[in-house]
């Protein structure tokens, strides 16, 4: 049980009375829990900081353990995205390229991951060097006179508009000029950001810091790098970023799981700041996110910011309910206020799409974007207009899947994506993987097409401008590995149609019946050996129903490869094949 001293609350001594069933102080007046007067605000830091800079330690040894401690890494690490490592295959085409959505999911995660550092350096009073003011004037004579102070920017949060040359001024500032503490902070961030890095990252920060002066390779340094390499901002990601946007506006909440207004708002806050830095954030970005946030099952929330996207008013932002400040400020205040009544809703049990993720069609009736397509649609039928939206629909649908001579691709795939590739056994290729085969059949490797039987992604222009006469080089791998196969099989180098084995099948399983049935009397082994005979089975018969010689046309094959072919290797297996099916004089 605790002395009195222990119970004792405020400046009024031990006036609390004591709870022996609580085991608690209960303050009996506003003397026992307030002094008299307040303290000076200044002197607060946050409450989130565990421990100060000025009690790190007093000894070399206490200050290295909570170095230890400040530095682990986050629970997980940065990493390089995985569309930056791209592979040459064996056809000298690449293995893959950067989906707009992979890009979208690069911004959202990291963002995820830098908010964890921001808190775990706060934790450990580490944000100072991390502030960086703005830099006024290069050639200073002293930091003073170089940065304004009364202007900082947080280098987590806007790593896109702090430039390189900022930081590395910075660092060499703080590292050269700073206090110990400073230093301090520079090298226990270096630290942690190191130990909070894959191991190809690292590799690739470091490689670009080795470059660099010692007294500039600080924390700061290392995260402006790593930030840079993965979120590295081209034309293609600000075009990427912007589709979300175009996306988000579009389908809204429908297209998010469960409609969680705050798995929007982290996504959309990444997005938004990140195009913002860049100077790229779209002019209509405040209305877009307003419309797409309109698009949601629950009719309240709906109407809230349908309202709000033709009034730009609404009690939930403060005052008179105008959003003001920059486009972020404002993305920001609309996004709060969204996830204020999203919490109210689910509170009180009222959000009933928790668990979850709305269905979205194109509506055949009234042309729009909700659940349930035409079935649910509830504006009045127009059954003519319906049937000729579907007639439309399933007409676009079969082009899509048209492959070579009016075939349909057998991918798994929606040959519309930048990849194309389906599930299982149509799955996308592995690093240098061009040829596949598949239930019995070769198929070659196209990123626009997926699995198909005519040509891979280096030729894909090639193809669409001519499919009824394209071919691929004999010495391409899907042509080498469609004769091996044919080979094999003992069956012409043609594409892999069933039918054009049929005349083929029919012969050779006639024969096998031939040579089974081959038993009793001489009467009778005299007739079976006949027929046997007369189905038996040489290369000159090996005709399909065109006509065509099947082995001449495999030897004919072989031998333009072997001629053809810059490999030894290739041009040797291709003079063996061209012999063995080469017919007899």
């Amino acid at each position: 049980m605790p002395t009195d001293a222990n119970t004792t609350r405020g400046g009024g001594g031990n006036n609390g009375p004591f709870d022996a069933d609580r085991h608690e102080t209960i303050a009996a007046t506003a003397s026992d829990m307030f002094i008299t007067a307040p303290r000076d605000k200044s002197t607060i830091r946050g409450m989130m900081v565990s421990v100060k800079r000025s009690e790190r330690g007093d000894t070399a040894k206490e200050r290295q353990r909570n170095k230890s401690s400040a530095t682990l890494s986050i629970t997980n690490k940065f990493g390089v995205p995985a569309h930056f490592i791209a592979i040459a295959n064996q056809a000298g085409e690449e293995a893959g390229d950067m989906d707009s959505n992979k890009i979208q999911d690069v911004f959202i995660n990291t963002a995820l991951k830098a908010q964890q550092f921001h808190i775990e350096c706060t934790s450990w009073d580490m944000n100072n060097v991390m502030l960086i003011p703005t830099l006024v004037d290069e050639e200073g004579a002293t930091p003073a006179d170089r940065w304004d102070f009364t202007k900082h920017r947080h280098l987590i949060d806007h790593h896109g508009s702090v430039s390189m040359k900022e930081c590395t001024l910075w660092t060499e500032d703080c590292v050269l000029s700073g206090t110990t503490l400073e230093i301090e902070d520079q090298e226990w961030i270096l630290t942690k950001a190191r130990n909070s890095s894959t191991s190809e990252l690292r590799r690739r920060v470091e490689m670009k810091m080795e470059k660099l002066p010692a007294y500039q390779q600080g924390g700061v340094t290392y995260l402006k790098i790593m930030f840079d390499i993965i979120t590295y901002v081209d034309d293609n990601v600000i075009s990427a970023l912007t589709k979300y946007l175009t996306k988000f506006k579009d389908h809204g909440l429908l297209k998010i799981k469960g409609e969680n207004v705050s798995t929007a708002k982290l996504a959309l806050l990444a997005v938004c700041t990140r195009l913002s830095d860049s100077d790229r954030l779209p002019h209509d970005a405040v209305n877009d996110i307003i419309e797409g946030l309109s698009k949601v099952t629950h009719s309240e929330f709906k109407d809230v910011f349908k309202n709000f996207k033709l009034t730009r008013v609404n009690s939930l932002l403060g005052g008179a309910g105008q959003i003001s400040g920059s486009k972020m400020e404002q993305i920001e205040q609309v996004l709060e206020a969204a996830e204020t009544l999203y919490n109210k809703y689910s509170t009180s049990g009222d959000w009933n799409v928790t668990q979850k993720k709305a269905y979205m069609n194109n509506c055949f009736n009234c042309g729009g974007n909700h659940p349930g397509g035409y079935m649910k649609c509830n504006k009045p039928k127009d059954e003519a207009k319906i049937k000729k939206n579907r007639e439309e629909f399933r007409k676009k649908k079969d082009q899509a899947g048209e492959n070579g001579a009016g075939g349909k691709t057998k991918t798994g795939g929606n040959p519309n994506k930048s990849n194309a590739y389906g599930k299982g056994a149509y799955s996308p290729p592995t690093s240098g993987e061009v040829v596949r085969k598949i239930k019995q059949r070769i198929y070659c490797a196209c990123q626009k097409c997926g699995w198909n039987e005519s040509h891979s992604t280096k030729y894909h222009d090639s193809w669409v401008a001519n499919k009824a006469n394209f071919a691929l080089p004999a010495n391409h791998p899907y042509e080498i590995e469609k004769v091996k196969f044919n080979a094999l099989r003992g069956t012409s180098n043609t594409p892999n149609t069933p039918s054009n084995n049929d005349s083929y099948n029919a012969r050779s399983n006639q024969n096998s019946t031939g040579a089974t049935n081959n038993t009793g009397n001489n009467s009778s082994n005299s007739t079976n050996s006949q027929t046997g005979s007369a189905n038996r089975v040489s290369f000159a018969d090996q005709t399909n129903p065109q006509g065509i010689n099947l082995f001449q046309s495999l030897a004919e094959r072989a031998e333009a490869l072997e001629r053809s072919s810059t490999s030894p290797e290739v041009a040797g297996i291709a003079g063996v094949l061209k012999n063995l099916f080469r017919p007899a004089p």
